[in-house]
């Protein structure tokens, strides 16, 4: 059965017996690599051209330009032309050096996703949000003077290693950054990004952290309300919601993706004050129960001293621990159970008592 032309125009030479044109040229000719050009900036923005208008009077008005997907190696000198812009997106592209933006006076949005960058450089000291996931990053610097920055996205670097850390080149925004990405590089240390004190929106998925470093963080945090462990090792632990909620803020909103409910809050206080009332109930019985002991050793010792005759420990203990059995059952303390957990969520009033049924039967 012969296929259509139109859009199956190799299958259907392959099917005839006839070699499509061009079809191994194109295998071993690679994709040409391209420069930003005036022409590819007068496509990538919104901006229409006027009557009688100028090219170099509409790259003026120019503030946002979408570069994404166009196979470019190599920014150039083009977007000396476009001194206004504010957002430029180079995603999805081969850049391989950060270059011919640091004289872009007003740009606050840069982003540079999915390229070959292996070196932070020449940024302008303007931005307010810089995204660079998925390059080649194997150091973090070069972000000296950015003090405006307040949004910063480094996750998942394609590196044989862990991502380093410099926290030198934090120091300029640190008391101003409000959101951090740095999931997927693998990493075991965060005391480098502890300073950042107006932190709200913290991304640290697919690393190598232990529970203790989680908590730590969210507990350093106090203005944090998202915080993403996903992909983490420690996620697959029993009381890892419990252990993060607890130290986190009240302004915490959201973990994992997932909203914080204040019944949640509330669910795990209550939890708490139940544990630290049958823990307390335990220990008060356990003294009780030593005293007692005690005391009947006391007077048996006494006994011995004025002659008596002697007695069997084993037999004396024995029957000691079968009067304080019955007295622990008039207390109502028999069947405590051991401290609560969040997967028994039952109430310290509901807990067993002596069976008086036998009693009055």
């Amino acid at each position: 059965q012969k296929l259509p032309r139109n859009g199956y125009g190799g299958a259907y030479a392959f099917l005839v017996g006839r070699r499509p044109r061009f079809l191994f040229t194109m295998i071993a000719t690679p994709r040409r690599v391209h420069e930003i050009t005036e022409s590819m900036l007068l496509r990538a923005t919104q901006q229409k051209k006027r009557s009688g208008e100028k090219e170099e009077e509409l790259f003026v008005r120019v503030t946002h330009l979408q570069l994404m997907n166009k196979r470019i190696g190599r920014i150039g000198s083009s977007l000396l032309k476009v001194d206004n812009l504010r957002v430029l997106y180079l995603q999805e592209n081969m850049i391989e050096k950060i270059e011919g933006v640091d004289h872009l006076k007003s740009l606050t949005h840069l982003y540079l996703q999915h390229n070959k960058i292996s070196v932070i450089e020449n940024l302008p000291a303007s931005l307010v949000k810089l995204f660079l996931d998925d390059n080649c990053i194997d150091r973090v610097d070069g972000l000296e003077g950015l003090y405006k920055l307040k949004e910063l996205s480094l996750a998942s670097q394609r590196l044989d290693n862990r991502l380093v850390l410099t926290p030198a080149c934090f120091t300029s925004f640190e008391h101003g950054l409000a959101m951090l990405n740095l999931s997927g590089n693998a990493l075991t240390d965060t005391s480098e990004i502890l300073g950042f004190t107006a932190l709200e929106k913290l991304f640290m998925g697919r690393n190598d952290l232990t529970l203790a470093d989680a908590k730590n963080l969210v507990s350093q945090f106090g203005l944090l309300e998202e915080v993403d462990f996903q992909g983490c090792h420690i996620c697959r632990e029993r009381s890892y919601l419990r252990s993060i909620i607890e130290v986190s803020s009240s302004r915490l909103r959201k973990l994992d993706g997932k909203p914080v409910q204040p019944f949640h809050r509330k669910q795990l206080q209550s939890i708490r004050d139940n544990n630290q009332k049958v823990q307390d109930y335990r220990r008060r019985s356990f003294e009780r129960e030593q005293h007692l002991r005690e005391a009947t050793l006391e007077g048996q010792m006494e006994g011995v001293g004025r002659g008596g005759g002697g007695f069997d420990a084993t037999e004396e203990f024995s029957t000691t621990r079968f009067e304080r059995g019955m007295q622990l059952q008039n207390l109502s303390i028999h069947g405590v159970p051991e401290p609560l957990s969040p997967r028994s969520p039952r109430e310290v009033g509901s807990l067993p008592g002596p069976d008086l049924r036998r009693k009055y039967a």
